[in-house]
């Protein structure tokens, strides 16, 4: 699945309005792709969305 940036700014908005996170845009792409799949998904059925960014980001500076 994908998002747009337009779509990712919905996700951005869905999370600081509904948890109070404010998240990057990267992970707002993956918030909205998850939303949309959860649409499709019986109302029983559970998701989890894993962001691995902020991990590669850390990882990143730890080998550089």
């Amino acid at each position: 699945m994908s998002a747009t940036d337009l779509e990712a700014l919905k996700g951005f908005r869905l999370c600081c309005e509904t948890e109070g996170l404010i998240i990057a845009l990267e992970t707002a792409h993956a918030v909205w792709a998850t939303f949309e799949l959860a649409k499709t998904l019986p109302k029983d059925q559970d998701i989890v969305m894993v962001s691995l960014f902020v991990l590669t980001l850390s990882l990143a500076r730890i080998l550089a």
